[in-house]
């Protein structure tokens, strides 16, 4: 059986353009501790995109972990 090459591209297309939407998100989790390992509650926590120049800003919960989305 062969496809038509014009319903290949357009799958292809779409595959390309519902990957690249997939990939502009993230969420981003991780855990602040000091030097011996202790935790740090109530940190705050500043991750910028260096490309836009957007600053996302939380703050560590009690037990020392953010997550920004």
């Amino acid at each position: 059986m062969r496809l038509n090459r014009s319903c290949v591209t357009g799958a292809l297309v779409l595959l390309f353009t519902v990957a690249s939407l997939a990939q502009q998100n993230a969420t981003l989790t991780g855990t602040v501790s000091d030097g011996t390992g202790a935790v740090i509650p109530s940190a705050e926590i500043v991750i910028m995109n260096t490309e836009t120049g957007e600053a996302y800003t939380t703050t560590t919960n009690a037990t020392g972990t953010y997550t920004i989305p």
